[in-house]
């Protein structure tokens, strides 16, 4: 998998309100870093599987445990399969 480097020309395509989730395939220069620091977004470094449970719980509303395990498991499996 191609790491995706983040610059101050595709930041907002990353930008979640106030937040920036950092994922393994980013690269993150240090001019990135300081432009999130001045501009007060927090950075969170998550594996993908809990910024899935955060979208769905925060987004859409979906609480039911097993229904996030069973969406969870769908999202991986595509995701491995490259469907």
């Amino acid at each position: 998998m191609a790491k995706k480097l983040i610059t101050l020309d595709n930041i907002n395509e990353y930008l979640c309100g106030e937040e920036f989730y950092v994922s393994k395939d980013m690269i993150l220069p240090p001019n990135i870093k300081d432009y999130l620091k001045e501009k007060n977004v927090k950075v969170i470094y998550n594996n993908d599987s809990e910024l899935i449970v955060k979208i769905l719980k925060e987004e859409y509303k979906i609480i039911d445990d097993r229904k996030i395990n069973e969406i969870l498991r769908k999202v991986k499996d595509v995701i491995k399969d490259g469907n």
